[in-house]
């Protein structure tokens, strides 16, 4: 495996390590190798899968794998504001599910789906993809603006007020 990574020959690496995987499914070197390689490609579903295969296994790579995470999760959240600026939504979408499966404790994402929901007329996508987000960061106040906008046009005036205060208050902490 590690030659054919020399050698970036990604698929080559990518179908070594699984085959080391299947020879000793208890392999947490290799389950992180495949994970690296896998996010070379862009295989998410591989990735994730040997991410858990490897935190189930270790924490001797969790600092390299919260990295693969970051690259992964920036990369498709770019191409997602690009596409989104495009006014290519379905692509955009596509991306911002995918970051969010691979990192969900982020709010740029939602924002932004909430952001494509709104657009395409669905307050209800958008309010639970801009609530989403406000869970993940308690003090984004421009997301905290927009869902509270949104909660009050659609008549939930306390609500709205009871987010605002929220967020307001996370910030002084």
């Amino acid at each position: 495996m590690r030659i054919y990574k020399q050698q970036q020959n990604w698929s080559k690496a990518l179908e070594q390590g699984l085959k080391a995987t299947q020879d000793d499914p208890a392999d947490v070197d290799a389950w992180y190798e495949i994970a690296l390689v896998a996010a070379q490609i862009d295989s998410y579903d591989v990735m994730l899968l040997a991410i858990d295969e490897t935190l189930e296994r270790t924490d001797k790579y969790n600092a390299e794998i919260a990295q693969i995470r970051t690259a992964e999760y920036n990369d498709l959240f770019n191409g997602a504001v690009q596409d989104f600026n495009n006014d290519d939504f379905e692509k955009a979408k596509a991306k911002l599910e995918l970051a969010l499966r691979i990192n969900s404790s982020r709010a740029n994402a939602p924002k932004l789906l909430g952001m494509i929901a709104q657009r395409n007329d669905d307050i209800p996508g958008a309010l639970a993809y801009y609530r989403q987000g406000l869970d993940a960061d308690t003090t984004d106040c421009d997301l905290a603006r927009q869902y509270a906008m949104m909660l009050n046009t659609n008549g939930d005036t306390d609500q709205a007020i009871s987010v605002m205060k929220r967020t307001h208050a996370a910030n002084l902490d």
